[in-house]
C-alpha cells in the first residue's frame, strides 16, 4: 500500500548540467511517485526507485521541500547508463 505522500525529484548531475525530466501527455515534469515509506530521512528507496525506473544510481542530497502531501527531492546522479529504461523520461541541459 502506497503512503498519501507524492515524492518529487529534482534529479541532476553537476559534472554533465543535466536535469531529469519526465512527459506525458501534459508535458514535462519532474519525477515522482508515491513512496512505500514516507518518512523524510529514509531515502534508500529514492535510489532504489530511480535505478529500477531510469538506471541512475545516485544519492539523495536533501529534502528541499515539504508540501501538504507532496515532498521535493534533490538527488544527484553518480553515475548513468547510456540507454535509459524509461523512454518517457529525457535530460534537458542547464
Amino acid at each position: 500500500m502506497s503512503s498519501h505522500w507524492v515524492y518529487k525529484l529534482i534529479v541532476h548531475s553537476k559534472l554533465k548540467d543535466k536535469l531529469l525530466l519526465t512527459y506525458d501527455t501534459n508535458g514535462f515534469s519532474l519525477p515522482s511517485y508515491q513512496p512505500e515509506l514516507a518518512h523524510v530521512a529514509v531515502v534508500g528507496h529514492i535510489n532504489e526507485f530511480l535505478k529500477e525506473h531510469f538506471q541512475l544510481k545516485t544519492n539523495v542530497l536533501r529534502c528541499y521541500r515539504q508540501l501538504e502531501n507532496m515532498r521535493i527531492y534533490e538527488v544527484e546522479i553518480l553515475e548513468e547508463n547510456a540507454q535509459s529504461a524509461n523512454r518517457m523520461a529525457n535530460f534537458i541541459t542547464i
